[in-house]
């Protein structure tokens, strides 16, 4: 949901319920527009600041039954036992009244969603898997994000297969003790030499650096809410990824694409996520 949805959730609720105090959980790069709640109090409280003792402590003394928690796009690693997630689970121990926004279901996939839905459920399947089994029952509401990926293909100059094997065939014999991941990301950012003709000056472009020099050309930290962007890179990580989806808002993805195998790679990597969202989605809305 966006912002003035969940605002209108949080009023909803506290308007039906006898809820006395409001806190909001996000992330800082998520943080909410509060809504105004005439009477009842409400305040946000930052991602990392839910594990200082400076907050945890005065926080379990002051959250009783008539607190209404919101945890706001708290989704931020795959751990499920994850420290902050944990502290987060102890505040929502101590009240009946909890919310859970987050924009996907999950980061990378089904099992992700378990710690959403321990959140909201007291952890009551703490140490199972996902089961879309345990949809049911449950209020749930999914409000689909439909993606669709459109592939610009690059036309290669002559010899720029060679060349780009040639950079492979050096990453791996100079690899040593590095990290393996440093192979794909530092080749997708070498393909980058054969888009820069791609790029037009009416459409805004995101890249992993700003090594194009050009004024239509953005990174991912720097992108704006509500713009469309064509993807010049892919962001490495899936949680970068979904972040820029998140913040942008946008559905229709265009990315540029050599065609060479680093490229290949990435987009059968996404469209996998994809795949993975759909079925969820279809599987969600069986139960709602």
């Amino acid at each position: 949901m966006n912002d003035t949805q969940k605002q209108q959730e949080i009023e909803k609720y506290v308007k039906t319920h006898d809820i006395k105090s409001v806190i909001v959980f996000s992330p800082k790069k998520f943080e909410m527009t509060l809504p105004d709640l005439g009477d009842v109090p409400i305040r946000q409280i930052e991602y990392k600041e839910v594990i200082m003792y400076r907050t945890f402590y005065p926080l379990l003394e002051e959250i009783g039954k008539n607190h209404l928690l919101v945890v706001n796009e708290f989704l931020r690693t795959d751990d499920r036992s994850n420290l902050t997630y944990n502290c987060l689970r102890h505040y929502l121990d101590q009240c009946r009244h909890q919310i859970v926004f987050e924009y996907f279901p999950f980061i990378n996939d089904t099992k992700d969603f378990m710690i959403l839905l321990d959140f909201d459920t007291k952890s009551k399947r703490k140490g199972f898997g996902f089961d879309k089994e345990f949809l049911k029952g449950e209020d749930i509401l999914c409000q689909n994000q439909h993606l669709n990926l459109n592939i610009d293909m690059v036309n290669l100059p002559a010899g720029a297969a060679e060349e780009y094997e040639k950079k492979k065939n050096g990453l791996f014999e100079s690899i040593g003790n590095r990290d393996p991941d440093v192979i794909p990301r530092e080749l997708h950012v070498f393909t980058g030499k054969w888009k820069k003709d791609e790029i037009r000056p009416e459409l805004q472009y995101v890249a992993r650096n700003a090594r194009y020099k050009l004024p239509n050309v953005t990174t991912y930290p720097n992108v704006k809410p509500g713009q469309e962007y064509v993807l010049l890179d892919w962001q490495h990580r899936r949680l970068r990824m979904n972040d820029f989806l998140k913040h942008t808002g946008q559905h229709h993805i265009t990315y540029v694409s050599t065609g060479l195998s680093i490229d290949n790679y990435y987009v059968k990597e996404f469209q996998a996520w994809l795949e993975r969202l759909e079925e969820f989605y279809a599987e969600a809305g069986i139960y709602q």
